[in-house]
């Protein structure tokens, strides 16, 4: 028998559908901050990462002056630094 507003599950308990809408509600909900999270996880260590390249280019070109990817190359070559 099938009652207007209510389903049938397997078991036979009947569960309303406000109650299952809620709960999509709640889980589209769950998602979206989930992926919000991640955009907003990506974007810091994007940032990190960024301001990791500047200060290393900064200290190559206070290092070796003139072109910033030969100041970095002659860091990394470089024995005094730890990049060997």
């Amino acid at each position: 028998m099938l009652m207007q507003g209510v389903r049938f599950q397997e078991k036979g308990e009947e569960m309303p559908l406000k109650s299952t809408s809620r709960l999509r509600r709640i889980l589209l909900r769950g998602i979206l901050i989930v992926l919000l999270v991640c955009v907003v996880v990506i974007i810091l260590f994007s940032l990190s990462i960024e301001l990791g390249v500047k200060k290393t280019c900064e200290m190559a070109t206070r290092e070796y002056p003139g072109d910033k990817v030969e100041a970095l190359i002659m860091l990394v070559e470089s024995t005094e630094n730890g990049y060997n």
